[in-house]
């Protein structure tokens, strides 16, 4: 059985790397629309940068809501322990319906974290920190884990995706803050072009 196990978590990284290659794909489009800029967050600088929607569409939840992304369980990574694709949906759903928040994502958007100023796809800062959008594995008081917090998948700005082992949970932040999430964007700065 173990065998089976590794198969299917196999499988499930596989969809993730596909859902942040789409979102790739979908920010990249939208910043061709939108002044060679990424989606904003609110408020700029938010750790909570895994939140699609508030009481209005934010940071990634723009590209759903511009018909970038036409499928909320994108947004859902299928190893998630706290959320399934399928309820990432529903919430997006009910929370467009009713105007009413939150939709969360199983991933993190960068936005304005990390210690960015910017939202420019072209500005050397952004060259210069590359980690766009990663599983969001937070420990503490939360313990929300994407493949069992032993592996990170990550999103770069020129639209590769690298799934990377992390037993050292260095790319998995130890509260909800945006000192933790500036590091664990750092810390995954640090594997682009490895």
């Amino acid at each position: 059985m173990p065998a089976l196990s590794r198969a299917r978590e196999q499988a499930r990284r596989a969809t993730c790397m596909n859902n942040l290659k789409q979102i790739g794909l979908a920010m990249e489009m939208y910043g061709q629309d939108n002044e060679q800029m990424y989606p904003d967050t609110v408020p700029p600088g938010n750790h909570a940068n895994n939140r699609i929607y508030g009481t209005i569409p934010i940071g990634l939840g723009r590209l759903i809501k511009n018909d970038y992304i036409n499928n909320a369980e994108i947004f859902g990574c299928p190893s998630s322990n706290w959320i399934k694709p399928t309820q990432v949906k529903a919430d997006w759903e009910r929370s467009v319906a009713n105007g009413i928040g939150p939709a969360d994502s199983t991933y993190q958007y960068r936005g304005l974290s990390g210690g960015l100023t910017t939202y420019k796809i072209d500005s050397q800062e952004r060259r210069e920190k590359p980690a766009l959008v990663m599983d969001y594995n937070v420990t503490g008081n939360y313990n929300y884990f994407n493949h069992k917090g032993e592996y990170v998948n990550i999103l770069f700005t020129d639209g590769h995706v690298r799934g990377v082992p992390d037993p050292q949970k260095v790319l998995t932040m130890t509260d909800v803050t945006p000192e933790e999430a500036d590091r664990v964007f750092l810390e995954a700065d640090k594997l682009y072009g490895k």
